[in-house]
C-alpha cells in the first residue's frame, strides 16, 4: 500500500526547512501529496509561513494543487487553520 497523503504541521523556525526537505524525499518516493498545515492564534501569523511554504515549493519543484487520487506526481498544498495546535494536528 503506498502511502498517499503526508501531514507536515509547520512553525516559523529554524528546523522548518530540514522538515520540508525530508518530507519532499518521502514524498518523491511514493508520489505523495505532502499536506502542510499551520496551526495559528491569528491571521498576522499566516503569512510569512504561507511565503515560505511557496518559496520552499517552488524550490524542490512542486506543483501547488489539492490532493488527487491516484496522482502520477508529488504535489503539495498549504492549510492555516485557527486555534491551538495539539488540538488542531490530533483531529
Amino acid at each position: 500500500m503506498a502511502i498517499r497523503k503526508i501531514l507536515l504541521p509547520l512553525q516559523a523556525a529554524v528546523t522548518t526547512e530540514a522538515a520540508f526537505a525530508t518530507a519532499v524525499l518521502i514524498a518523491r518516493k511514493w508520489d505523495a501529496h505532502l499536506a502542510v498545515l499551520h496551526v495559528v492564534t491569528d491571521r498576522t501569523q499566516e503569512s510569512p509561513v504561507r511565503a515560505l511554504f511557496e518559496r520552499l515549493a517552488a524550490e524542490h519543484g512542486l506543483v501547488t494543487t489539492e490532493a488527487k487520487p491516484n496522482a502520477d506526481t508529488s504535489t503539495a498544498s498549504f492549510s492555516a487553520l485557527y486555534g491551538r495546535e495539539p488540538d488542531i494536528v490530533a483531529q
